[in-house]
């Protein structure tokens, strides 16, 4: 292979490459159909909680994990941005994590069993076609003093 050849091969790989991961980061995803809560059986009762992603405008990072917020100063000095929610008998649980892939969607399901114990299960459906990304959840639910009251599981599905 003469200079000339190698040159025009690595100029074409390189544009391959580069199509590729063009290809990849302007995967586009459809917009997920919110799913609707599931039903409490007998043994889960029932628990009043809602999602407020959306409401909260910083990232707040906490890779897999609880992070348990009860007043509004912690609020704030997490997020100066945040609007303002009333703690006196809720708090805001923050969950965030990395996929390896792509996320389709993030969706929380939180219940107490019959032991009183609180259970947030988040399932982080991914998208193998796409880079990937992270992932964030925050729930108000009814007041908790200690994350260690609340058994998380993260399932990554696909």
């Amino acid at each position: 292979m003469t200079h000339k050849q190698s040159c025009r091969f690595f100029v074409l790989l390189g544009s391959v490459i580069l199509a590729v991961l063009t290809l990849f980061a302007t995967c586009e995803r459809p917009e997920p159909e919110p799913l609707p809560p599931p039903e409490p059986g007998p043994e889960q009762p029932e628990v009043e909680w809602s999602d407020v992603t959306d409401i909260i405008p910083c990232w707040l990072f906490s890779m897999n994990s609880i992070t348990l917020v009860n007043d509004t100063t912690t609020l704030v000095n997490m997020c100066p941005d945040a609007p303002a929610f009333d703690f006196t008998s809720r708090s805001l649980v923050i969950v965030s994590g990395s996929s390896t892939h792509g996320i389709i969607n993030v969706v929380p399901d939180f219940y107490r069993d019959e032991m009183s114990q609180y259970h947030l299960t988040i399932n982080v459906f991914q998208d193998y076609t796409c880079v990937p990304e992270g992932w964030r959840k925050y729930l108000i639910i009814p007041k908790v003093n200690n994350a260690s009251d609340i058994l998380l599981t993260i399932n990554y599905c696909f």
